[in-house]
């Protein structure tokens, strides 16, 4: 789940989504692209909370749009 510098590769992506140039996307979008590259990657919610240090309900929440992740 990390690249070879021992990042997050799912945060890399989500990073360089978010620069200026980038629309300003809902919370809601965010957490459906966050899912989707979870899925992708074949990671369980617990794969990824853990990874981020959060907990499985917060990173829930977000992927449903109910909370907002501060990027």
């Amino acid at each position: 789940m990390h690249d070879a510098a021992g990042g997050c590769i799912l945060l890399v992506k989500i990073e360089k989504n978010t620069a200026a140039s980038a629309p300003i996307r809902s919370s809601g979008s965010i957490g459906a692209d966050i899912r989707a590259l979870r899925r992708s990657r074949g990671w369980t919610l617990s794969d990824l909370a853990e990874q981020l240090d959060r907990s499985v309900g917060w990173l829930s929440q977000v992927e449903r749009g109910q909370s907002e992740p501060a990027l």
